[in-house]
């Protein structure tokens, strides 16, 4: 278990329920058998079970439910975790117009910042040509908090936050994620050769920082910068980002 402390105003509750039967996800291969815990979404308007994945760290499979709920005139997106007998939340407000249902934000279930317990990846809000809105949700403890991104580097820190990632496509260049092991990421970025019909002096490239989570926080562990030349225009940031991360949970 890792002590982050870096969240802001999030509602995180934790509800008592008693025990019933109640997206994308991976195919389980992190997820020891069937999980006797409660419904995470019980009597929770606009809630969909997403996966089954050990969130806790525990050993023991949870339940994963996300809830869309507009309030006011900000969506908000709670993500649940039903660990046997109680139900974790934590509640976001997205900053712009969230995806619609629960099954759309859901990324998947990856090893990011522990080597025992999966973190969740949301994609909140589609950046329509601007960087996109991630959160991924990990456990501290006893209870759910916003994982904070690695520092971007090279002046490429658009908006500094802890509770957001903001990656994706955008202004001729491209962020994903890729999972070397657990607890170890690197924050991968290509540059285009040609933007916007003019070719960029030096050409296209490859950057790779890598980062390590230790203690409370992300430390930087190396870098690599390379020419490539495999920008695409039809990326896919709802797909990609995560892509280079294998999902440990798998569908409820």
């Amino acid at each position: 278990m890792h002590r982050i402390g870096l969240h802001a105003a999030l509602a995180t509750t934790a509800v008592a329920l008693a025990l019933t039967a109640c997206g994308p996800s991976g195919d389980g291969a992190g997820v020891p058998g069937r999980s006797t815990a409660v419904d995470p979404c019980a009597g929770v308007a606009g809630c969909a079970e997403v996966a089954v994945a050990d969130v806790d760290g525990d050993g023991s499979p949870d339940r994963v439910g996300v809830a869309r709920q507009k309030v006011e005139s900000s969506p908000e997106i709670t993500t649940l975790v039903a660990t046997r007998n109680t139900v974790h939340t934590l509640t976001l407000k997205a900053r712009g117009i969230a995806y619609p249902t629960p099954a759309e934000i859901y990324r998947g279930a990856f090893a990011i910042s522990r080597a025992e317990g999966a973190d969740l990846a949301l994609h909140l809000v589609p950046g329509r040509g601007n960087a996109e809105q991630f959160a991924v949700v990990t456990w501290d403890g006893a209870k759910l908090v916003t994982l904070a991104p690695p520092p971007y580097v090279n002046g490429n820190e658009a908006v500094k936050t802890t509770d957001f990632w903001y990656l994706g496509s955008s202004h001729g260049t491209q962020h994903t994620v890729k999972c070397l092991q657990p607890a170890e990421i690197a924050l991968v970025q290509l540059s285009a050769a040609v933007a916007e019909g003019v070719p960029v002096e030096g050409g296209g490239k490859r950057e790779e920082d890598r980062f390590t989570f230790v203690g409370s926080g992300w430390q930087a562990s190396g870098s690599t910068n390379v020419a490539d030349t495999s920008y695409s225009y039809s990326f896919d940031a709802h797909t990609a980002v995560f892509a280079g991360c294998k999902d440990v949970g798998r569908k409820p």
